[in-house]
């Protein structure tokens, strides 16, 4: 089951911003605005190597610099109840 199958009920549901946390991969993570959620989180387990709890290979600045212009490329994500 992807955890994302019942996001856009979730968002639906509520009228406050929503944020997905937790057991997702990167690309989920990534995908959340397209759900409706606007919030993205990216947790020490998708910015870290999990067998050293150390800084993965490659630049992790880059990385993150191309985590956030993908979720800026969603735009304004409307919440529920926004003007």
């Amino acid at each position: 089951m992807n955890p994302l199958d019942q996001l856009r009920e979730v968002v639906d549901a509520v009228s406050v911003p929503v944020q997905a946390v937790g057991g997702l991969t990167l690309e989920q993570a990534i995908a959340c605005p397209s759900y409706g959620a606007p919030l993205v989180v990216i947790g020490a387990p998708l910015a870290i190597d999990a067998d050293s709890f150390s800084q993965g290979a490659g630049n992790v600045e880059e990385v993150l610099r191309k985590i956030c212009d993908a979720v800026h490329g969603f735009g304004d994500v409307k919440v529920k109840g926004e003007k």
